[in-house]
């Protein structure tokens, strides 16, 4: 109960200090906007703007987690106000810190998802696919491509997972062997899911038995 009150008191301060600062967008006061999640930042959760930019999204899980539970509300409201900051950054033209905030907030909403994709003060599924959509234009780092590989195939979209799955080979940042189980992994799957996640069991069938044999061409070659 008292986090269920805890939550919606944080969604109804977000809420109203994230209409201020779309009003603040709309009429060009970008610095006034920062200013508002920057202290939203600070009043909720004791995080400065330097403290966020200097902490990986992996230290700022950590900070959110006690004795191995993550406090996912605040994880999804740091998120959610990361990607405010980035959006304000690109209407400003700062292409770099735009960037760094959206992919960190596009990290946390993983991190988090991956361990409970349920909504607590922000939706990881819609977030993640509009974080997507705004970083669609760089080539994301390999961590994110992993991260996002494995959020794609917890939600059943297959295809779009092993299409990860390929850019990482490719990029030889993926082994074989990683490989192989993420197949082994979706035989495991109900046929049913697995089309509906955009693949069938014969091409997931055949993709392992690719795998298999570019295996024993490696062994033969060392």
């Amino acid at each position: 109960m008292f986090q269920r009150d805890y939550f919606m008191r944080m969604i109804g301060q977000m809420t109203q200090a994230l209409g201020q600062v779309m009003g603040m967008r709309d009429r060009k006061e970008h610095l006034q906007a920062l200013a508002i999640v920057d202290e939203l930042l600070d009043r909720e959760f004791r995080l400065n703007s330097r403290l966020v930019d200097t902490l990986t999204d992996q230290e700022l899980v950590g900070m959110l987690t006690t004795a191995g539970v993550i406090d996912h509300g605040s994880l999804q409201a740091i998120a959610r106000l990361l990607r405010e900051k980035g959006e304000i950054y690109a209407e400003r033209g700062e292409t770099e810190a735009s960037y760094a905030a959206l992919l960190k907030a596009l990290h946390l909403f993983l991190r988090g998802g991956l361990i409970d994709p349920e909504p607590a003060t922000a939706e990881p599924a819609l977030e993640i696919a509009r974080l997507q959509e705004q970083l669609e234009a760089y080539e994301l780092p390999e961590e994110t491509k992993r991260l996002l590989m494995a959020w794609q195939e917890q939600e059943g979209r297959f295809d779009l997972a092993e299409n990860l799955l390929h850019e990482l080979l490719e990029d030889e940042l993926l082994s074989l062997p990683e490989a192989e189980r993420f197949y082994d992994r979706l035989l495991d799957e109900p046929e049913e899911r697995l089309e509906r996640g955009g693949l069938s069991l014969s091409e997931v069938r055949e993709a392992r038995e690719d795998l298999r044999r570019q295996g024993v061409q490696s062994s033969d070659i060392r």
